[in-house]
């Protein structure tokens, strides 16, 4: 009978003193190695419980395992079948038997099509535009050259990293978002031996500090949608999908697919694109009258054209307050004066209706079954705008 478990390779270290991880397959007195394509330093395997162990400051550990106990599960399978069909269990039949290695591209753009074309079947357009802004920037960084994955490893993170932030001038905020998206592409790369995830750990992100986000209370809401737009369609048009989006908290990708089938009861049944979190959102005046406005289909207009028009709205309504706003630069803090309806965006609305939830003291479950949070650690930024909000309405009084 064969037996299997996961081990280090003790003759198999990297020069960045990582050690291969292995499936050993022992048939009677004879023992094989199978690679899993996957390296760790040996003070971060667990050979006991034959998994790698949580590393520092890192979730990847949880990758790497998923991706050794698949390899090990796959060889254990064909083992057992053989045994079951009364078949001869040697190390060529199950070399025979183990799935062809998947041909992908060794260069950056032809696997990074590929990680794109998986990506456009779970996500929405929202998410999948992140990723052809990083592949652009990425070529833009490189002046057009392609190259093999190979080069994608520190040295190249952190020199595109600074790029962003000296060449293209970004703040922290932009940065961060597509370093992320980077590591999301780099860990696609992991399933096919082409990067070790554990490097992951080493590659910070920049310092993360609070930036200027502001959201609409009842009054700026209820000041945008009396506003009369009659005698500017479009105007109108964008006024109401962005008031939509602070009565009912949803993204503007789920906005735009909202359909009638998905309202019972006056209540918003909706299943979000974006994290497939069932939503439940009664309607209110606002989302009432303007689904019952446009017949239950609302008008569709790109988010880079509302994010452009909304603040052509808010200036005519009179959201013209000045704001502080404050961003970082690499270690470096920027404080400038701007007006509230130059920092409208789609996404204000749905941190808008948050907002208002909580200051209406709303509980916190209830405002999750309504907008899909899943934890309690990103509603701390709602709750500072709504704290801020009610000591100016406090000073004002």
């Amino acid at each position: 009978m064969a037996t299997t478990k996961l081990r280090l390779r003790p003759d198999s270290k990297n020069r960045g003193g990582k050690l291969g991880i292995y499936v050993q397959v022992c048939i009677k007195s004879d023992v094989k190695l199978f690679s899993t394509g996957q390296r760790i330093e040996k003070e971060n395997w667990d050979a006991k419980g034959q998994k790698v162990k949580r590393l520092t400051g890192s979730h990847d550990h949880k990758q790497i395992n998923l991706i050794l106990e698949k390899k090990h599960q796959e060889i254990k399978e064909i083992i057992f079948q053989k045994e079951v069909n009364g078949e001869e269990v040697s190390f060529d039949s199950i070399t025979d038997e183990l799935k062809p290695e998947e041909k992908v591209p060794s260069n950056f753009t032809g696997l990074f099509d590929k990680f794109y074309a998986s990506k456009s079947m779970e996500y929405g357009n929202g998410t999948t535009k992140s990723y052809r802004v990083l592949k652009n920037q990425i070529l833009e960084f490189r002046k057009g050259r392609d190259f093999d994955i190979s080069k994608l490893d520190y040295n190249f993170y952190d020199g595109f990293k600074n790029w962003l932030l000296r060449e293209k001038g970004q703040k922290n905020d932009t940065v961060n978002k597509r370093l992320k998206t980077l590591k999301t592409f780099m860990r696609y790369c992991a399933n096919f031996d082409l990067f070790d995830v554990a490097d992951l750990a080493k590659m910070k992100m920049l310092e993360s500090k609070p930036s200027t986000k502001i959201a609409l209370n009842e009054d700026e809401v209820a000041q945008l949608w009396e506003y009369d737009f009659s005698k500017n369609e479009r105007l109108e048009k964008v006024r109401d999908l962005f008031v939509f989006g602070c009565a009912t908290g949803l993204r503007e990708s789920d906005i735009q697919n909202l359909k009638k089938a998905n309202i019972k009861d006056e209540t918003i049944y909706f299943n979000a694109i974006k994290t497939s979190t069932d939503l439940e959102i009664p309607l209110n005046k606002y989302s009432k009258a303007i689904l019952e406005k446009y017949d239950y289909k609302l008008p569709k207009i790109s988010q880079q054209k509302l994010n452009q028009y909304i603040k052509e709205v808010g200036e005519l309504a009179g959201l013209d307050e000045d704001e502080i706003v404050v961003t970082f630069q690499g270690g470096k803090r920027y404080e400038e004066t701007a007006k509230r309806y130059s920092l409208l965006a789609s996404h204000v609305g749905r941190r808008s209706f948050v907002t208002i939830m909580i200051q209406k003291g709303v509980p916190i479950p209830v405002i999750q079954s309504m907008t899909g949070h899943k934890d309690l650690a990103s509603f701390q930024r709602y709750i500072k705008i709504a704290d801020r909000d009610r000591k100016l309405a406090m000073a004002k009084w």
